[in-house]
């Protein structure tokens, strides 16, 4: 472990949104993880992907809860300014839904088999045929939102009704709404459906308005979600700053691990200068998943993951992947070489090792053979 004295800047801002998988970067505090390593450090409550992404970019932000993707398009200037940013901890695996509203549900509930919970595939054939339907009386096409336009829920998205031979650009209508407004917008009927991060399908559901129709784990199993991102030059000139930060983020990223300590999590996530929600909203993060308000609880402990399967290692395959797909959606696509520089200069793998060093612990690469595949 470094010494002390070698931390460059020990008082750091961090953004982070107001999201489940924002856990590490919370209990790190409240754990004394930071203090731990010799950092002070003020979290500060975003409220759209691109405000967090800005502020890193000038400077008001040392390092920020991030969309997986979103480190990989503002190292090429994609959807904004070119900016020099990087990840070398990954943060979450999991967390995404798919919902639907009733109204949306009970139109194509007709369609899905008995055992449809669960089944990604069966709700985007029975959401294929409500469009087709639609479609065939002229009406207006469904209304998805997501977060992000490049986000790992509108590839996400992209993929679950590609699998069923839906096309999201002619299809459907694709629009990007901040998380925290998803529920809202799908009670007053201006969007048909969703694709967010925890709690927001759960928030949903609970207030009558929706059914979870799909989860991200199921479409592509153990994605990565969340990273932590900072600026190429940050990292340059406070390596060791950034070294300590990751450490301490692990550490609480094992703790979450551990089932045990979920319910404090939740205890203290739900205050109001954390994700200030009811406890019950939260209720993913031990393990219950609500499908719909007439339906019991759904277990998955695999749903929310922050240690396990190498989770901390920002692996380059799934960067691989995202850049293709969003390679797809720009009117001149990257090259082959241009995906292969952007993923080596962004997911810096080396920066993982460095912390598990720093930690002590082993190398944990062989867990990567866990995760799915889309």
């Amino acid at each position: 472990m470094p010494n002390q004295t070698s931390v460059e800047k020990k008082q750091l801002n961090i953004g982070y949104m107001r999201l489940t998988d924002a856990a590490p970067l919370i209990m790190a505090r409240e754990l004394g993880l930071y203090r731990e390593q010799g950092l002070e450090v003020n979290l500060v409550r975003e409220v759209s992907w691109a405000n967090m992404r800005d502020r890193l970019a000038i400077g008001e932000f040392d390092a920020a809860h991030m969309l997986s993707p979103l480190p990989l398009t503002a190292y090429l200037g994609i959807g904004g300014f070119p900016v020099r940013m990087i990840t070398g901890l990954g943060l979450a695996l999991n967390g995404n839904a798919i919902v639907l509203s009733l109204k949306l549900f009970e139109g194509l509930e007709s369609r899905l088999p008995e055992n449809w919970i669960g089944d990604p595939n069966a709700s985007a054939q029975a959401l294929k045929s409500r469009i087709e339907w639609r479609q065939s009386r002229q009406l207006p096409p469904i209304t998805l939102a997501t977060v992000h336009p490049f986000s790992m829920h509108t590839l996400l998205v992209r993929e679950w009704l590609g699998q069923a031979g839906v096309d999201s650009d002619r299809d459907i209508r694709l629009v990007v709404l901040p998380p925290e407004q998803m529920a809202d917008q799908l009670s007053s009927g201006l969007i048909d459906g969703f694709c967010a991060g925890a709690p927001w399908p759960t928030r949903a559901v609970q207030q009558s308005h929706a059914v979870w129709i799909a989860t991200g784990p199921r479409i592509w199993p153990d994605s990565l979600e969340k990273v932590l991102a900072v600026t190429e030059s940050w990292h340059e000139q406070n390596p060791q700053t950034h070294l300590r930060l990751r450490m301490a983020l692990m550490k609480a990223c094992r703790w979450l691990d551990n089932p045990d300590n979920r319910k404090q999590a939740v205890g203290i996530l739900c205050r109001s200068d954390c994700l200030d929600l009811p406890e019950d909203a939260l209720k993913a993060l031990t393990g219950n998943l609500v499908y719909a308000s007439w339906e019991s609880p759904a277990e998955d402990n695999g749903y929310h993951l922050f240690h396990d399967k190498a989770c901390g290692l920002p692996w380059q395959p799934h960067a691989d992947w995202c850049l293709k797909q969003i390679s797809r959606l720009l009117r001149k696509p990257l090259s082959a070489e241009e995906m292969r520089e952007t993923s080596e200069a962004v997911y810096r793998q080396d920066l993982y090792e460095e912390a598990l060093a720093g930690l002590g612990w082993p190398d944990d690469k062989n867990a990567l053979q866990q995760r799915g595949t889309p």
